[in-house]
Formats: structure tokens, C-alpha cells, sequence
């Protein structure tokens, strides 16, 4: 991970894989198993996405067309987003 900091190409290369991973549904199984993983690797991701913004538009990005191909999954997305919401404010 620390090697590919430097180099944009090989940056976009591991997001493109990872967004691919993600798409295929084995994020989900191995996070959902391990919360500190998962935990890790949004964080790892906001890192990435602060430090270089066309990793960030190209996310944003790609999520949108996700969503409009997926009606489904722009559902989940705002309930998880509503969730997140409710969740903050309890804190």
C-alpha cells in the first residue's frame, strides 16, 4: 500500500481493482466477517481520497454510475446513509 503512495497511476490502478472487488460483492463478505477490517480500509480509503482529489471525483464518480445502473443499491446506499445519520446524533 505505502509503495503505490507515490505513483498516481498505480494509485488509480489499486482503486479501479478495489472498486472491481467491491462491485463483486467479496468486500462485503470479507468486511462483514471482520469490522476492524473494514474499519481499516474506510479509513485507509478517506486518507487516499484527502490526499489526492481525482481518487476522490473518481470515486464519486463511479459511485454515481453504480447507483444509476443499480436502483437497488442507491436504496441501500441512502438507508445506510440514514442510518449513519441517525447514529451520529447519539453520540
Amino acid at each position: 500500500m505505502e509503495v503505490a503512495g507515490g505513483n498516481k497511476v498505480a494509485q488509480m490502478l489499486m482503486m479501479k481493482n478495489h472498486l472491481k472487488t467491491m462491485d463483486d460483492g467479496k468486500m462485503m463478505e470479507m468486511t462483514r466477517e471482520n469490522p476492524e477490517m473494514k474499519k481499516k480500509m474506510e479509513q485507509k480509503m478517506l486518507e487516499m481520497m484527502e490526499k489526492n482529489p481525482e481518487i476522490k471525483t473518481m470515486m464519486m464518480k463511479n459511485m454515481m454510475e453504480k447507483m444509476l445502473e443499480n436502483p437497488e443499491m442507491m436504496k441501500k446506499m441512502k438507508e445506510m446513509e440514514m442510518k449513519g445519520k441517525k447514529h451520529s446524533d447519539h453520540q
